[in-house]
C-alpha cells in the first residue's frame, strides 16, 4: 500500500473519531486527523543542542527545508507514542522507549494551502532527550536528506528576531547514501513555515525544560 492509500483515523473539529480515510483523501478534503511531532534535545557543556531534520529533496511538501527532528502521520488505530517511536526509527534509525517521550501538548495545525493541500491536524508534540551525536545515524532514504544540531539558545534567538542566522553542524546524505559531515549557515527562510506561533509554542517550554536541571 502506498502512502497516499494508507488509512488514517479521521476526527471532527472537536477531536471526536468519525471514521477512516486514505492519507491523500484526508489532505485533499481537509479532514481532521492526527500527527506526531518529536523535538530531540541534547544537554552539552558547550551549550544545549536541538536536532533539526533536513527534509528530502524528493518530498512532495516542503522539500529541502529544515523541520522538526522527527514527525509524521499515524496509521489507523495507532496511538501517538507508539506511532511516534516507529516514525523516529524509520526516519533516524533510533530505537527508543515510548515512555521516554515527554509530552508537551497537543495543538491544532491548519496548513499546506501554499502547496495545494488542505491539511488539518491534531498534532501531539513530544520532547526526547538524547546523549548521542548526529554523526552515525541511518537516515530514511526517501524522506530525510540530513540531520543537524544547533545551539538551542541561538535557534531561540533566531525565531525571536534577535539574530539573522545560525550555524548548524551535522550530516548530509549523498546520492550514493554516504554522508558528508559539515557546518551550514541558515536563516528563517530555510525552515518549514509552520508559523511563528507554532515555533514559539514549542521553543518556550523546551527552554524551560533545559533551564530546569
Amino acid at each position: 500500500m502506498s502512502l497516499a492509500d494508507e488509512l488514517i483515523d479521521i476526527y471532527d473539529s472537536e477531536h471526536n473519531p468519525v471514521g477512516r480515510a486514505g492519507y491523500a483523501q484526508a489532505h485533499q478534503e481537509g479532514l481532521w486527523h492526527e500527527a506526531f511531532h518529536c523535538w530531540i534535545i541534547k544537554r552539552d557543556e558547550d551549550g544545549n543542542k536541538i536536532w533539526l531534520q533536513h527534509r528530502g529533496k524528493k518530498m512532495k511538501n516542503y522539500p529541502n527545508l529544515l523541520d522538526i527532528s522527527s514527525g509524521g502521520h499515524l496509521q489507523s488505530g495507532v496511538k501517538p507514542r507508539q506511532g511516534g517511536t516507529l516514525q523516529i526509527k524509520k526516519e533516524l534509525g533510533i530505537s527508543i522507549n515510548p515512555d521516554d517521550l515527554n509530552k508537551l501538548f497537543t495543538t491544532t495545525m491548519i496548513n499546506g494551502k501554499e502547496s495545494g493541500l488542505n491539511n488539518r491536524e491534531f498534532c501531539a508534540v513530544y520532547l526526547y532527550e538524547t546523549n548521542r551525536a548526529v554523526h552515525g545515524l541511518v537516515l530514511d532514504k526517501l524522506e530525510v536528506d540530513g540531520i543537524f544540531e544547533s545551539n538551542f539558545d541561538e535557534i531561540y534567538e533566531l525565531f525571536h528576531d534577535k539574530r539573522k542566522h545560525v550555524v548548524l553542524s551535522g550530516a548530509e546524505r549523498n546520492d550514493d547514501n554516504t554522508y558528508t559531515y559539515l557546518d551550514r549557515e541558515v536563516t528563517l527562510t530555510d525552515f518549514v513555515p509552520h508559523g511563528s506561533d507554532y515555533y514559539f509554542k514549542v521553543f518556550d517550554p523546551i527552554k524551560r525544560v533545559l533551564e530546569s536541571k
